[in-house]
């Protein structure tokens, strides 16, 4: 994996994990908080998981979110992960995949997800 992946995939996990940040995402990995710079947000989407009994935890990590207004697959970060960095991010999420040796979940979700609608800068 290249410098530039690297520093992609790094970029995103921090934009996920970093605390007080007014943002247009909000990822369930602890106590994640939807911002209310944005007029709307996504329900809370299923569980996004590296592997296991069901069938769409084998699809990629983008055909795992939702679709259309009441998902992230159609937010303009996700698209532009996709469109940009899709090799290096699905490389990365394929490779968590293989080193994870339970199909069994270890807790009650991996990762969930909100997208925000409408946002500004304060």
């Amino acid at each position: 994996m290249g410098t530039q992946s690297f520093a992609a995939i790094a970029c995103i996990a921090f934009t996920f994990s970093a605390g007080g940040i007014e943002a247009q995402l909000s990822a369930m990995f602890g106590n994640a908080v939807q911002a209310d710079n944005c007029a709307q947000w996504t329900t809370w989407g299923p569980c996004i998981w590296l592997k296991g009994n069901n069938p769409r935890w084998e699809r990629s990590y983008f055909d795992q979110l939702l679709p259309g207004k009441n998902g992230c697959r159609e937010h303009i970060f996700f698209k532009l992960l996709h469109e940009r960095w899709s090799v290096a991010f699905n490389n990365f999420y394929n490779y968590l995949r293989d080193i994870t040796i339970s199909k069994q979940q270890c807790g009650q979700c991996s990762y969930q997800q909100s997208c925000g609608r409408k946002c500004h800068r304060r």
